[in-house]
């Protein structure tokens, strides 16, 4: 009996101390309508004209005027267009003249910089919106356009005026913006034509298309006129246009054949072939035949003439994959194989199981890889990785030539990044821990920033079809970077395009927690997001360091008790 009651005096002990721990502390605690009322800051783009500063408000989660976006959640939908202007104290405001109930994306802007290149998505239905910042005009072509955030269905301007991209057939929709929408429709009509009992309702789903290109077609589109025209039959993908615009390359896709095994490498059942367009005529050549090359794999010499790819005959898994180059001039593919080299892949870094994309130089193709675990074997590898593998031999950049021993191009600096910030004929330009470093096919190094330089971090471009570290910027154009000298934080540009580099509009003296999204074309504001418990800033600074906040979100959240995280 006295055990029992030493076992319930311990229970009343133990609830009391729990129900201590569970009373509401002094302050409101974090509610369900709190989360639901949560804004955001997405993307930001300086408009060239130096006054605006253009940027993606998420609207609160509880307004959203559909929630139909795929498996899009908050900060991956409710975007809307505002704009700041950097020359005034004025409040942002919205970008006049676009739908104010569809969710709307950043995609980038003209080569001229004149027309802003919108994704537009509402009830399901999917829209490419041009949209003209001198007029504030826009227009919807009425060819949709094919969506993927892995950036394979990029659109490519090929002049100021000229846009090429993939789109859908007539009717269809991308998954991803429409997939709720469609099934829920459909739910509804084949219920409906059930209870009536006049029609048939059953669907037919066919396995037979193997060999036959993914519906779709190649558009140009010309905004001046607003006038678009079939290119290319087939969806698409990996848009490239050489240095000098004459030619535009891109990958018809084709449904695959089964195969016994599936190779984990593989996210569908899809190949594809190379198509080169010669833009003055719109003759399309298939320079390689027989060959599966990986998107995102097209690299372009300087001078146009020669094309880099990595492929495997049709089949094959990656892992025996190899670069080829095509040289225009004769038409024929050379393969360049990298013995006793592993390719790194960009799954190493979240992003997809393919080789990271090399650069076509004079004296050869520089490639990201490692030595192979049996290097004298001689053998090309690119083994199959995942996600911050362990225990792996640091990754160089090499210059591979047929015939020719590897050079290592990036011997003894440390932490090189896999993304090149700039290549020509004779040079490449990439970011190590210490500094940013222009190399020779011979090796030499010059570090191009000025000494104590660290924690550099380069903004790399990224789109409503590209998560980040998908896209690199075109090589010649002026990047934005962070950096670090001893205790204080810089924002800047940086201009690699000469043998000299160029640091210009540095901001410094920024805090540790605040994100740079955009500097002004005219180089006189830089636009930074601040993420507090009392919610969320976007904040103007000038070169003199005077931070100005423009906008305030999340101010619900503001003396909000969040308790306390235990693990």
């Amino acid at each position: 009996m006295s055990s029992l009651f030493r076992s319930l005096a311990l229970f009343a002990a133990l609830w009391s101390l729990a129900s201590l721990a569970l009373a509401d502390p002094p302050g409101r605690r974090l509610a369900l309508e709190d989360l639901m009322k949560l804004e955001g800051i997405g993307r930001a783009l300086p408009d060239p004209s130096g006054r605006w500063i253009l940027f993606e408000r998420i609207r609160p989660y509880d307004s959203y005027p559909d929630y139909g976006f795929g498996m899009y959640a908050f900060r991956k939908s409710g975007h809307e267009i505002w704009r700041l202007d950097v020359r005034s104290e004025a409040p942002p405001e919205r970008l006049p003249g676009l739908d104010p109930d569809a969710h709307t994306y950043l995609q980038g802007l003209s080569p001229d910089g004149r027309i802003l290149v919108l994704i537009e998505c509402r009830d399901g239905s999917t829209r490419l919106v041009l949209y003209d910042l001198a007029t504030a005009e826009s227009f919807r072509p009425d060819r949709v356009p094919a969506l993927s955030r892995l950036g394979i269905h990029e659109p490519v301007w090929i002049s100021d005026h000229d846009l090429v991209y993939a789109a859908l057939p007539e009717g269809a929709q991308p998954p991803d913006t429409s997939i709720r929408m469609a099934t829920g429709r459909a739910r509804i009509a084949l219920w409906e034509a059930a209870w009536r009992g006049d029609t048939v309702t059953a669907r037919e789903v066919r396995n037979d298309l193997a060999g036959q290109a993914v519906a779709g077609e190649l558009v140009r589109l010309d905004v001046r006129s607003g006038r678009v025209r079939h290119l290319a039959d087939g969806l698409h993908a990996d848009l490239s246009l050489s240095p000098d615009g004459r030619h535009l390359a891109a990958l018809a896709m084709i449904r695959d054949r089964r195969r016994a095994e599936r190779d984990r490498a593989r996210l569908d059942s899809v190949h594809h072939e190379l198509r080169l367009i010669d833009l003055a005529t719109e003759n399309i050549n298939a320079p390689a035949p027989g060959l599966d090359v990986s998107p995102g794999s097209l690299a372009w010499a300087a001078d146009s003439r020669k094309l880099a790819l990595f492929a495997v005959p049709e089949g094959a898994p990656w892992s025996r994959g190899t670069h080829q180059v095509l040289n225009l001039g004769r038409d024929r593919l050379r393969p360049y194989p990298h013995p006793g080299l592993d390719l790194v892949s960009e799954r190493e870094r979240s992003l997809l199981q393919r080789p990271e994309r090399a650069l076509l130089l004079d004296a050869g193709l520089a490639v990201l890889a490692r030595p192979a675990a049996d290097p004298e074997a001689g053998e090309s590898h690119f083994t199959y990785r995942d996600i911050a593998e362990d225990n792996l031999a640091r990754p160089d950049w090499y210059l591979i030539s047929p015939g020719q021993p590897h050079r290592n191009l990036t011997e003894g600096l440390e932490a090189v990044s896999p993304i090149p910030l700039d290549a020509g004929a004779s040079h490449l330009v990439v970011q190590a821990g210490d500094g940013i470093y222009r190399i020779d096919p011979s090796g030499r190094q010059a570090r191009l920033t000025p000494d104590g330089y660290s924690d550099i971090k380069v903004h790399w471009p990224s789109s409503m079809m590209a998560a980040p570290g998908i896209l690199r910027a075109a090589f010649g154009t002026e990047s934005l970077i962070e950096a670090r000298t001893g205790n204080t934080r810089w924002v800047g540009l940086i201009d690699i395009s000469e043998e000299t580099p160029r640091l210009q509009h540095m901001f410094g003296g920024l805090g540790r927690d605040a994100q740079a999204l955009a500097l002004s074309a005219s180089g006189d504001a830089l636009l930074m997001k601040q993420d507090s418990e009392t919610g969320t800033q976007l904040v103007l600074i000038t070169p003199e360091g005077r931070a100005r906040t423009r906008l305030s979100l999340n101010m619900h959240l503001e003396g909000l008790d969040w308790g306390e995280w235990q693990s």
